[in-house]
């Protein structure tokens, strides 16, 4: 639901990450390329924001557990990185 997806996004704001030009991810925080599995859901139904809940590296940067979130919802929680 809409609150718990608000409430994961307050505790890993940091884990942000957007749709970039060419279609990757990039997080917001400190810009580092991560990348979709094949599995995922949002793997052919990109969304422009996403969180993650971990990382799981290989030759690239796996998110795992993404979810969905708004962008407002970056500005809510965090506004002092998110301007």
């Amino acid at each position: 639901s809409l609150s718990i997806l608000r409430s994961l996004t307050a505790g890993f704001f940091l884990h942000a990450v957007r749709l970039t030009a060419n279609g990757s991810y990039e997080t917001m925080y400190r810009p580092v390329s991560v990348a979709l599995s094949k599995r995922s859901p949002f793997f052919h139904h990109p969304e422009s924001h996403l969180c993650y809940v971990s990382l799981f590296q290989t030759t690239v940067n796996l998110m795992m557990y993404p979810f969905r979130i708004s962008s407002d919802w970056l500005m809510e929680f965090a506004p002092h990185l998110f301007k």
